[in-house]
């Protein structure tokens, strides 16, 4: 092993279920890994060891994982919970199962992507684009009855200011 290669710190490193989907960065500069089952790895700046995050949420099946500069939050979206926000200095966590909002069942999240500004668009499956702000947590959903050619949404990004997402 090179000195330049990452090396998986875990008891179950040799596991086959390991299936790591996204990652994110944070303002530091570490790097923040979701692991489909687990939840988060992370990578500090300049370290060459992947470990396990342990902020002491017991779920799984995570579908994405997102870094939210305006608050500097980790938002870790589990298929059957709705979504965790985590501070990754105190590993705190808050637990938001989105079900509170109007037409909104728990759902899960394809997708999460934002701005600098603290817009944060949640990619709900068949439940649309849920908008919130991150300083105040204020929620807007975007269906078809806003005008979305699909409730049926999967990925999103920002680009030059523009808000680009898929749908079905």
């Amino acid at each position: 092993m090179s000195d330049n290669s990452v090396r998986l710190l875990s008891g179950e490193q040799n596991e086959r279920q390991t299936e790591f989907r996204n990652f994110t960065e944070d303002a530091r500069g570490n790097i923040y890994v979701r692991e489909r089952n687990k939840g988060i790895f992370y990578l500090k700046k300049g370290e060459a060891r992947l470990e396990y995050f342990d902020c002491g949420i017991r779920d799984e099946n995570f579908s994405v994982l997102y870094y939210d500069k305006a608050t500097e939050k980790l938002w870790l979206a589990s298929e059957k919970n709705g979504l965790y926000i985590i501070d990754p200095t105190s590993r705190a966590y808050k637990n938001y199962s989105l079900s509170h909002l109007a037409r909104t069942q728990k759902g899960f999240i394809y997708d999460i992507s934002g701005d600098d500004r603290g817009n944060v668009f949640l990619l709900i499956a068949n439940r649309g684009i849920l908008r919130i702000n991150s300083m105040d947590m204020v929620p807007k959903i975007y269906t078809t009855l806003d005008g979305l050619q699909s409730d049926a949404v999967k990925y999103g990004l920002i680009c030059d200011g523009m808000y680009w997402f898929t749908s079905e």
